[in-house]
């Protein structure tokens, strides 16, 4: 492996395939969990979790629509992960030093222990591709009981992709997007004055 070497399989192709391991129980609807946490301010870009979120997604949808005669025997056997997407308020790539509350918060979400924090505890933000958001919001609009989230019983508010752009909009590689433009506005304004 060298300094920017491409994975021969992307991790967004590998982890919808998944597979649990374990029998197929209330019909295939509980599987694993992949949780992505990001900081504010990461170099790695947060729309690969949505993405993979979304992949998910859409292989459960076709996993809920396909008959129980139709499906395959590997599709019976595990369904795809749920996948969970946090962000982490003023943090960088190494969020667990910069941000170690609102990453202990997120790993106890992660593992199902969100009961356990402290009431006051600041926790991540959570986000969800348009998808995923959009079944959520019709769920909750049909009053349905699914939790839309981790294992916890606490109601949360999952934030859109839109919401996403704006919050790791000020990491540190979008400020110097944003200052090149700025820059190359400058000069074009002074050709235009010459």
């Amino acid at each position: 492996m060298t300094a920017g070497a491409f994975a021969r399989v992307p991790l967004i192709d590998r982890i919808p395939e998944i597979k649990s391991g374990g029998s197929d129980e209330n019909n295939g609807e509980e599987g694993l969990e992949v949780h992505f946490v990001y900081g504010e301010n990461d170099w790695m870009d947060y729309r690969g979790g949505l993405d993979v979120q979304r992949l998910c997604h859409e292989k459960m949808q076709d996993r809920r629509t396909t008959t129980t005669t139709t499906r395959s025997a590997e599709n019976n056997q595990s369904p795809p992960p749920k996948v969970f997407v946090h962000g982490v308020r003023n943090a960088g790539h190494l969020l667990m030093l910069e941000n170690y509350q609102e990453f202990n918060a997120a790993m106890a979400i992660a593992a199902g222990r969100e009961e356990d924090l402290p009431p006051g505890m600041s926790r991540s933000v959570e986000f969800a591709c348009d998808e995923v958001a959009a079944a959520a919001a019709a769920a909750n609009a049909e009053g349905a009981d699914k939790p839309t989230t981790s294992r916890s019983s606490r109601k949360k508010v999952v934030m859109s992709e839109k919401d996403a752009a704006k919050f790791f909009r000020g990491g540190r590689f979008n400020r110097r997007e944003s200052q090149q433009q700025k820059d190359d506005d400058a000069v074009i304004v002074e050709e235009k004055k010459e």
